[in-house]
């Protein structure tokens, strides 16, 4: 299996710490370009953005890593099972923090390898 690290250029100090324990680094791409390998992935794993958004729309297999973003307001829609959120969060929470703690990432660093890894498998499960 190839994996290939996307990262907007604000995202990409934060990647780093993954590239450099993965030894890969981040390829150029247009818009076009990350469309076109969005709708080749076997599966994508990301945050709220615009490429979740795509790959929804692309029909592109997610698991999707959501702090203070309710997906019942803002997808990924349909495909809520996939979302992997900090354990313990309300609605109540998510209320209050959507869009008032966006750039907030406290709320998406309690999210575990082990609820992701879970996820992963679960999402390749499903597919077969």
């Amino acid at each position: 299996m190839k994996l290939l690290v996307i990262a907007a250029p604000h995202e990409q100090q934060q990647v780093q710490p993954l590239l450099g324990a993965l030894n890969v680094s981040l390829p150029p791409t247009t818009i076009g370009q990350m469309m076109g390998l969005i709708q080749r992935a076997s599966l994508m794993i990301c945050h709220d953005s615009g490429p979740l958004h795509m790959a929804v729309g692309l029909q592109t297999p997610t698991v999707s890593l959501l702090g203070p973003t309710d997906p019942k307001r803002v997808g990924p829609y349909h495909q809520e099972q996939w979302v992997v959120q900090p354990k313990g969060i309300d609605q109540a929470t998510l209320s209050q923090s959507y869009r008032a703690r966006k750039d907030d990432q406290s709320l998406i660093a309690q999210i575990t390898i082990e609820q992701v890894w879970d996820r992963i498998e679960m999402r390749l499960d499903s597919r077969d």
